[in-house]
């Protein structure tokens, strides 16, 4: 291949590794913050609408939020 070619492609995929990487944290961001809106009292179908997720995924999330241990969650205060 063509080193400059070659190196094109490495910082492309260097763009979309970093990229991805902050997707990734806005999705975690996005449903934290849809499980704290569950916990202080807001409904799921209300927390759907604004989340614009479906009713199934914020279902989802908030049986995932009941599973963590109480280990866990001193961990991720940490």
């Amino acid at each position: 291949m063509d080193p400059l070619k070659e190196e094109r492609v490495a910082e492309a995929l260097r763009a979309l590794a970093e990229v991805t990487a902050k997707r990734e944290q806005v999705v975690n961001e996005h449903r934290e913050a849809a499980v704290r809106a569950l916990e202080a009292g807001a409904s799921w179908r209300r927390v759907a609408e604004i989340g614009k997720v479906s009713q199934d995924t914020v279902n989802r999330w908030r049986k995932a939020a009941r599973e963590v241990t109480p280990q866990e969650e001193e961990t991720r205060e940490r």
